[in-house]
C-alpha cells in the first residue's frame, strides 16, 4: 500500500530516506554543466504531475569534476515514459510548485495538496538480489 504524505511535509520525509540506491537520470549542459535528476518522484495525483529533486552543476577545471551550483525541482506532466511538459524551478517543490502553479493555487493549499514518494521497481530488484547474493555466501 502506498503511504500518502502532504506536499508541505514530503520534503522533510524525503531528506529521512536513504535513497542512494536509486540511479539518477545526467543530462549534459553544453559540455560545460551538467544537470542531475532523481530517479525517483513525487507524484501529485490531484494534478497529474511528477516531481522531481535535482541538481545544476558546472565543470571546475581545478577540482577536475562537476561543481553543484543549484538546487531544482523538476516538474514533469504526461506520460513517464515521455513528459508533455517540462518546467524547471529554483528551490524546493512547495516554492517551485507555487511558482509553476502561478496562482492557481495559494500556498497553504499546495502545501496540503496528497501526494506519494515513488521508487521504481528495479531498484527493489536489484536490493533483494544483493540480500539474496550475501545469504548465499553465508550459507556456503
Amino acid at each position: 500500500m502506498d503511504t500518502i504524505y502532504r506536499l508541505g511535509k514530503v520534503e522533510d520525509i524525503l531528506v529521512e530516506m536513504d535513497l542512494s540506491e536509486v540511479a539518477d537520470d545526467v543530462a549534459e549542459i553544453d559540455g560545460e554543466g551538467q544537470v542531475v535528476i532523481s530517479g525517483w518522484y513525487v507524484f501529485v495525483p490531484e494534478l497529474d504531475i511528477r516531481l522531481h529533486q535535482g541538481i545544476v552543476g558546472y565543470w571546475d577545471k581545478e577540482m577536475q569534476g562537476y561543481m553543484p551550483e543549484l538546487l531544482i525541482t523538476v516538474v514533469l506532466e504526461g506520460k513517464l515514459e515521455r513528459p508533455d511538459h517540462i518546467y524547471l524551478g529554483r528551490g524546493g517543490m512547495v516554492a517551485t510548485m507555487t511558482n509553476w502553479l502561478r496562482g492557481r493555487l495559494a500556498v497553504d493549499e499546495i502545501e496540503q495538496l496528497r501526494c506519494k514518494i515513488v521508487i521504481p521497481d528495479d531498484i527493489f530488484i536489484a536490493e533483494r538480489q544483493k540480500e539474496r547474493k550475501i545469504c548465499s555466501m553465508q550459507s556456503e
